[in-house]
C-alpha cells in the first residue's frame, strides 16, 4: 500500500446538510449545481480570491464525489464525464489551497483524486480510455507539486501504480 495521507478519516464538508439534501438528490441537479459553482471558483481562482474560489470549488468536489456513486448518465458528446468532474473540482480546489500556502491541503485533495483513480480503474465499471487520460492528468499534477514542494512519502509507490494501471487499461482497449 502506498502512503496514507488521510485527514484522520475525515472528509471536508463545503455544503450545509440543507443543501446536501437538496442538491445531492438527482444528478442532473448536482451537474447543473457543479457547473455554476465551477464556473464561479475559476473566476474566482482567476482573480486571486483564492477563500472564495476554495468554497465554490469545494462545492463542486462535493457534488463530484456524490456524482461518482451515481450510475452515468450518457451524455452529449463533449460533455465532461463525473470522473472528468471529480478530477477537474479536485485539482482545482487543491490548486486554489496551494495558492493561499496550505500545501498539506493541497496534497491531500492531489491524493484523494489519484487514489480514487486507482480505485475506479480496479473496479473496471468506467470507459477505459477517459479514465487512462485522467490518470496521466493526476500523475503530472502530483509531478508538479513535487517540483514545487518536494517529493511526498508514497509518491513512487503512486507513479509505480499508476503506469501498471494505464498499462492495464491500454491492454483492455487492444
Amino acid at each position: 500500500m502506498c502512503f496514507d495521507y488521510s485527514n484522520k478519516g475525515e472528509t471536508m464538508k463545503f455544503l450545509c446538510r440543507k443543501h446536501r439534501e437538496q442538491i445531492l438528490s438527482l444528478p442532473s441537479v448536482a451537474t447543473r449545481h457543479w457547473d455554476h459553482w465551477m464556473g464561479q471558483g475559476i473566476a474566482s481562482f482567476e482573480g486571486e480570491q483564492w477563500s472564495k474560489a476554495c468554497q465554490l470549488l469545494g462545492c463542486s468536489y462535493e457534488a463530484a464525489e456524490w456524482l461518482l456513486q451515481q450510475p452515468e448518465e450518457i451524455s452529449p458528446e463533449g460533455e465532461l464525464t463525473y470522473i472528468d468532474r471529480y478530477m477537474v473540482a479536485g485539482h482545482h480546489l487543491a490548486e486554489s489551497y496551494g495558492r493561499q500556502g496550505f500545501y498539506d491541503r493541497e496534497l491531500y485533495y492531489l491524493v484523494a483524486v489519484h487514489r480514487r483513480l486507482l480505485r475506479l480503474s480496479e473496479s473496471g465499471n468506467y470507459q477505459h480510455w477517459p479514465l487512462k487520460q485522467n490518470l496521466s492528468i493526476s500523475l503530472l499534477m502530483l509531478a508538479r507539486y513535487c517540483q514545487l514542494h518536494g517529493r511526498f512519502s508514497g509518491y513512487e509507490c503512486f507513479v509505480r501504480q499508476a503506469e501498471q494501471h494505464i498499462q492495464m487499461l491500454d491492454r483492455s482497449l487492444h
